[in-house]
């Protein structure tokens, strides 16, 4: 199977699970990464660790240029940064397949330079269990 070319990737919010979920533009990045806590279950007598998955948590970070004009997308996430409301989050590695989920705001940059263009940079982390997107 081939690799995935990374323009393809999207990154898109919304305002509630199941409504309309828009592109968030001027980006030239976005990652996300799962990850999860790893609880040491190792007892007397036993040589080998034993370890159990505890809790699991996503982080999506973005980064590229500011679209202050961009209300469907940057500004929806700045909006919830101050206004502390609710907001989803997709990640889709080959614009069209990847993950979901309700997410907070941690970070939302703004980096203006005198001899290039206004950047962003945002954060979001995971405040629930994700879920997989596919076509």
């Amino acid at each position: 199977m081939p690799g995935i070319a990374g323009k393809l990737n999207r990154a898109k919010v919304g305002l509630t699970s199941g409504g309309t979920f828009y592109n968030v533009a001027g980006l030239k990045s976005s990652s996300i990464e799962l990850d999860g806590a790893v609880l040491d279950d190792s007892e007397f007598g036993v040589d080998w660790q034993q370890k159990l998955q505890g809790l699991k948590n996503f982080k999506i970070s973005m980064s590229g240029s500011y679209r202050a004009d961009d209300t469907n997308g940057q500004v929806s996430i700045r909006s919830a940064f101050i206004n502390d409301t609710e907001l989803w989050a997709q990640v889709l590695p080959d614009g069209t397949n990847g993950f979901k989920g309700k997410v907070i705001v941690t970070k939302f940059g703004v980096e203006p330079s005198v001899d290039g263009i206004t950047s962003v940079s945002i954060e979001l982390e995971g405040t629930g269990a994700i879920t997989i997107v596919s076509a």
